[in-house]
């Protein structure tokens, strides 16, 4: 009898292995029952670095607002164009340093995904682009085209956050086939350094030589803390974040001769369009997506961000409140520009309620024209596409 239940414990434990590395019956009933029961962090965040919360956690019921001390009288009277100068000159190395490449071909299974996807027909066509600003430090996007025979004279550029490509994300996937085929617009597709397209190897120099980061660690921001270029030794280490994404972008303008061009940013992609809006009048309408609160509001892990979006000389001249303003000011520093800033109340990883509601009564109360903070009733740390699509 002893040795017919040992035999039948040891068949047991066998077919317990077998469930969970096959997942085979009764794998996803015990999933289920684990994840209803104990497990308490569920969300579809898209920055997977970011710590996540259930949107049921007691955080959101007894939130209240943390003393913040904002003196809005500094953003009122500023040289803005001098601001952003001195971002231009800390952050952008010379054009002459980064040649844009346009490759009629991408990869196949990048195409194949893309066409199975959105079911767009075969005459819309997709460009590889690659941008070498150091030697081995190359970023890569992709332009998808509105029209088979013709320039578009619209673009809208989407930079994705830490979730890496976009169009892993169907949000992105739907806003991409709608600004295709009802806008008739040019859509080009961008990911964070380290991230998505931009996951490989990189070289860049510092003070103590050539620096490595090989692809498995591409994608954590702190080594690029590292750079200094003996050449233009008042380049911040930012450099390397916005520089090729600049280049990029104002080269493909300028090939392409677009007139109307949109920028859309979402969680580290956001801190990408704040930047990158601010200093390219080029951009005539910049929105944010869950993205960067000024610093008075760090009062909280989850307002705080990521390396970027504290670390940096910068920062020693710009707060993001003067980005915000910088987003609407044109080259002659007159507010003719569109800026959105759009967050989630209940935004299940960060820059959420109270402290979203509190940055819109300063801004409304600062009487910038043509910035708008828009709160959206919703649990989500990704883009509303359809709502972004009728701001564009």
């Amino acid at each position: 009898m002893k040795k017919i239940i040992f035999l039948l414990s040891v068949l047991f434990l066998f077919y317990i292995i077998l469930c969970f590395s096959f997942k085979i019956f009764p794998y996803k009933i015990v999933q289920t029952f684990y994840q209803k029961n104990f497990v308490k962090v569920e969300n579809d965040s898209q920055n997977k670095d970011m710590p996540k919360i259930s949107t049921n956690d007691e955080i959101f019921k007894n939130a209240k607002l943390l003393d913040i001390n904002i003196n809005l009288d500094i953003y009122l009277e500023n040289n803005y164009l001098y601001l952003r100068d001195k971002i231009l000159e800390l952050t952008i190395s010379n054009q002459n340093s980064a040649k844009l490449n346009i490759y009629n071909q991408i990869k196949d299974e990048l195409n194949n995904k893309i066409s199975s996807n959105f079911n767009l027909e075969s005459n819309y066509k997709h460009l590889n682009l690659k941008l070498e600003s150091y030697k081995d430090f190359e970023i890569n996007s992709i332009l998808s085209l509105a029209h088979s025979k013709e320039i578009s004279k619209c673009l809208t550029i989407y930079i994705e956050g830490h979730g890496g490509d976009p169009f892993v994300f169907v949000e992105h996937n739907l806003l991409l086939k709608k600004i295709l085929t009802e806008k008739k617009c040019d859509f080009l597709s961008m990911s964070m350094l380290g991230l998505g397209f931009n996951n490989h190897k990189y070289e860049f120099p510092t003070r103590y030589g050539t620096f490595e980061v090989k692809k498995n660690v591409s994608m954590n921001h702190e080594f690029y803390g590292l750079f200094y270029d003996e050449n233009n030794k008042n380049l911040d280490h930012l450099a390397l974040f916005l520089s090729p994404h600049y280049h990029m972008i104002d080269q493909l303008v300028d090939e392409f001769k677009y007139e109307d061009i949109n920028l859309v940013g979402v969680s580290g992609g956001a801190w990408y369009a704040t930047l990158l809006g601010s200093i390219m009048p080029k951009i005539d309408h910049t929105i944010s997506v869950a993205g960067p609160l000024p610093f008075e509001y760090s009062v909280t892990r989850d307002n705080t961000g990521d390396f970027e979006y504290y670390t940096s000389k910068i920062y020693d001249y710009v707060n993001y409140f003067h980005l915000y303003k910088l987003m609407t000011l044109d080259e002659d520093g007159k507010p003719l520009r569109k800026a959105k800033l759009i967050f989630s109340k209940n935004d299940p990883c960060c820059f959420r309620d109270p402290y979203v509601s509190h940055l819109k009564t300063n801004i409304d109360s600062l009487g910038w024209k043509n910035l708008d903070v828009i709160i959206l009733d919703e649990a989500q740390h990704t883009i509303n596409h359809n709502f972004v699509f009728s701001m564009l």
